[in-house]
C-alpha cells in the first residue's frame, strides 16, 4: 500500500528520516504544481495528497513509474 500524505506531513516525514534534506514544504509544492509529482486534491477540505513512495523514488534515481 502506498504511503499517502498531505504535503506538510510528507515534508515532515522526509525531514525526520533525513534531518539534512533539502526537500522542504516549498519544494514539494513546486513539484506538485509543475506536475513532476502526481497528486490528488480533496475539494471538500482543500487538501492535496501525494505518494511519499513516489517522492522517494524520484530522488533516489529510480524515477516515477
Amino acid at each position: 500500500m502506498s504511503r499517502i500524505r498531505t504535503i506538510p506531513k510528507a515534508a515532515a516525514e522526509l525531514k525526520e528520516k533525513d534531518p539534512n534534506t533539502a526537500l522542504n514544504l516549498c519544494t514539494l509544492r513546486m513539484l506538485v504544481k509543475s506536475g513532476t509529482i502526481h497528486s490528488v486534491k480533496n475539494p471538500c477540505i482543500n487538501k492535496v495528497y501525494i505518494d511519499l513512495d513516489e517522492v522517494e523514488a524520484l530522488f533516489s534515481g529510480g524515477g516515477i513509474e
